[in-house]
């Protein structure tokens, strides 16, 4: 979602996922490229981009790990967006599936979201 008071042009994104028993490392970005290549999609402040999640081919053990919470799924990657005042931007952000709650979690270890 665009938390801004800004109107802001997504330009760039990227996504993964992965199943871990314990918080895995930072993900290093700048090996990795955006895979949006669409046309810049201008996000109005409180809007969400309306790109779809993507998360596919998970195995059945890895699923029943995460429902007796043995492991967790943690969902992660960034948004390259243009600010029509600051130029260009770049968030990070990495987050787990809580069965609990029906939802995704953000993680606030340090490091993990970002923005710039």
């Amino acid at each position: 979602a665009n938390t801004w008071q800004r109107p802001a042009k997504l330009k760039g994104n990227f996504s993964d996922y992965c199943f871990s028993e314990k918080l895995p490392p930072i993900p290093d970005y700048t090996k990795t490229a955006s895979t949006y290549g669409g046309e810049p999609i201008m996000i109005q402040p409180g809007a969400r981009s309306g790109l779809p999640l993507k998360i596919y081919n998970v195995g059945m053990a890895d699923y029943e790990a995460v429902q007796r919470k043995e492991k967790r799924l943690y969902f992660y990657g960034y948004f390259t967006y243009d600010d029509i005042i600051d130029g260009e931007h770049k968030t990070t952000f990495f987050a787990w599936y809580d069965f609990d709650r029906g939802q995704f979690s953000q993680v606030y270890d340090l490091g993990y979201n970002t923005s710039n």
